[in-house]
């Protein structure tokens, strides 16, 4: 992991990093919230490809 990726993941407020396996995680929690995404719980799904569909679903939710 480069250094830039890694400076990208501290946290704004006391500086602590955020852990690969904290940001898997909540991208686990996040595809379980998903419609779209929560019946592929066993399959591989990417965490851009969640991020993608939240930010789709969220942006569904202010048009309703």
């Amino acid at each position: 992991m480069s250094s830039r990726s890694r400076s990208s993941r501290s946290r704004q407020s006391g500086g602590s990093r955020i852990s690969d396996d904290q940001i898997n995680d909540q991208v686990s929690k996040l595809q379980q919230l998903l419609p779209e995404l929560r019946s592929r719980n066993s399959d591989k799904v990417s965490a851009a490809k969640v991020l993608q569909e939240t930010c789709n679903y969220i942006r569904n939710l202010h048009r309703s």
